[in-house]
């Protein structure tokens, strides 16, 4: 299928997913099924992570990917409800735990055998060295991090902002401890889990977008009861909301489409015309090496991420795509030089060492920087008039509906309405709050109280009054300045800085594929130097992923959900 997705994995995680929908559905309906499968799940994940714990990590990443809160299957245990996720998330930990502690009592062991061999021989034993994945700077700003989310903690039970709001809001920061089993296995086996991970990906991917357009599909033409069954479904499950817009148009939200718009720029970069290579040097197209199937799988994926994320009727998605799409046509539009002289994309520069400053790298508009400009915008504009396409069809296909509705909801989007109103209300009291402690915070737990005028949300208030109180904001960096202040904020965004910073630090790559063109300068190596290309447009997609996901959390809270955290520990792996 392509260098970056298996096939056989695609289709099993598809389908899979498929039948988990299905049994979720089911289990819904029937307490019976949703504990069978719940343990069933559980089961298996802990054998599969006992044999290899890159298997346990697969399941977590795939859930993750489509399944929102987390909550596809639960369990009822003393009348807390405890989700897939969080079940996943403590069998992968206590099977990577324990896999730790056999591993330090064996290198006991050969450390009492390699110091009796070296008072034998000390010349012939050569030092151990345990290999890190970790760069000192990386791990500076995690531990740096790490103390300012323990010490909120602390800080909030100080406070008495009371155990149980501290413990749900601190919890989510607990999926960063994936990095630990994450870099265990990218030390050993980057290349394998890497493509693994985004062949579930674009099976997740393409799966949810599936389901987006069934359900806007149904919610557009069905009557009341049907709807009505599978809105009560998605709204139980936490997967996702479903709001009327206008007409018969129906907002289909999903949180973990936020993957859909992540999987957009990691292949965004694998049809574009930039960069050309690491090398400086185009790619050469011809018939014999252009890949059809490919190049077909790619825009049929990017055009089914692009309807899902139009169907969301998300703005937060919107911006965080135009953002994203905005850095990318930019690189494409001149040519800079490296620091060895040899030309290549501002695309590629900006994503390199000194790409974080490529505005100031602008050397001209070049004939083919104009060109390249030209040909990316109308791929994606051709992205964006197909999957606009898909959703009109959707509507006229029978019983037929009012397309005109369609686009009166797109624009309706651009104003405020209720939802965006009461987002927008809680920017004073934030604010307010954020003043009175502006550097430490209040610590996690801490309760803010706003007036609401969705009408999802007034009917729960006590009186109808609209007053919400609550810990969680829609507001990403306000809510974290409030919880940790202003230098913890500082700290998390210099920590994604330097995974920015390293996904675009590719002088190895550069120096790989010089050398095989020297070797090679007729292109007759031409499956590996595909191969280091393949993977140097990666970086660039995820880095393209994690701008628009640092713009989205701007509205949407996603860099403190598992949700988001879940992109940044992948990028981690990615990254060395």
């Amino acid at each position: 299928m392509s260098n970056l997705i298996n096939f056989k994995i695609f289709k099993l995680v598809f389908f899979s997913l498929a039948v988990a929908e299905i049994l979720s559905f089911l289990g819904w309906k029937f307490l019976l099924i949703n504990n069978v499968c719940f343990w069933a799940l559980a089961v298996l994940v802990l054998i599969l992570s006992l044999k290899k714990i890159e298997y346990g990590l697969y399941f977590i990443f795939a859930e993750l990917f489509v399944g929102s809160f987390g909550y596809l299957f639960s369990f009822n245990f003393g009348g807390t409800k405890i989700s897939l996720r969080v079940m996943l998330f403590l069998i992968v930990m206590a099977v990577w735990l324990v896999n730790q502690i056999k591993n330090i009592r064996h290198s006991e062991r050969s450390a009492s055998w390699r110091r009796a061999m070296e008072s034998q021989s000390p010349n012939k034993i050569p030092p151990s060295r345990w290999p890190s994945a970790l760069g000192m700077t990386e791990k500076k700003w995690l531990l740096i991090f790490t103390g300012i989310l323990l010490l909120s903690f602390l800080h909030g039970l100080l406070r008495g902002n009371g155990f149980a709001n501290i413990f749900l809001d601190f919890n989510n920061w607990l999926y960063f401890l994936l990095l630990l089993p994450v870099l265990s296995i990218v030390k050993l086996k980057k290349s394998e889990f890497t493509n693994t991970l985004i062949s579930i990906l674009a099976a997740a991917a393409l799966f949810l977008s599936l389901k987006t357009l069934f359900l806007f599909y149904v919610f557009s033409h069905a009557d009341g009861g049907l709807w009505t069954t599978i809105y009560k479904f998605i709204r139980d499950t936490l997967s996702g909301e479903v709001t009327h817009v206008s007409g018969n148009i129906f907002r289909i939200f999903i949180q973990s489409q936020v993957y859909l718009l992540i999987l957009f720029f990691l292949l965004l970069p694998q049809i574009s015309n930039f960069p050309a290579s690491p090398a400086g040097r185009q790619f050469p197209i011809s018939k014999k090496n252009t890949n059809y199937k490919l190049q077909i799988t790619n825009y049929a994926l990017l055009v089914a991420c692009l309807l899902s994320l139009i169907l969301s009727f998300s703005r937060s998605f919107w911006v965080g795509l135009g953002v994203g799409v905005f850095v990318f046509l930019v690189g494409s539009l001149s040519r800079v030089r490296s620091e060895s002289d040899e030309s290549r994309d501002l695309g590629t520069s900006f994503l390199c060492k000194k790409g974080m400053r490529f505005l100031g790298s602008l050397r001209s508009l070049g004939i083919n920087g104009a060109l390249a400009f030209a040909r990316n915008f109308a791929k994606i504009l051709g992205v964006v008039v197909l999957a606009l396409f898909v959703a009109f069809l959707a509507l006229i296909l029978p019983p037929q509906r009012d397309e005109n509705a369609f686009l009166n909801a797109l624009q309706g989007r651009f104003g405020v309405d209720a939802a965006a109103s009461s987002r927008i209300s809680q920017i004073k009291p934030l604010t307010q709050e954020i003043l009175k402690s502006p550097f430490i915070g209040f610590g996690f737990g801490k309760t803010i109280t706003y007036n609401s005028n969705d009408p999802r949300l007034v009917p729960q208030t006590a009186g109808g009054s609209g007053k919400i109180t609550t810990y969680a904001f829609e507001w990403g960096y306000l809510d974290m300045v409030l919880k940790f202040g202003v230098v913890g904020i500082l700290v998390y965004l210099f920590l994604i800085f330097t995974i920015l910073k390293r996904l675009v630090n590719v002088k190895a790559q550069i120096l790989n594929v010089k050398n095989e063109l020297s070797a090679s300068p007729t292109g007759g190596q031409i499956t590996n130097y595909e191969l280091q290309i393949t993977n140097y447009r990666l970086r660039i997609g995820f880095a393209l992923a994690l701008i628009s996901l640092l713009t989205v959390n701007i509205f949407s809270p996603y860099l403190n959900h598992p949700l988001g955290i879940g992109f940044i520990v992948l990028s981690f792996a990615l990254m060395f």
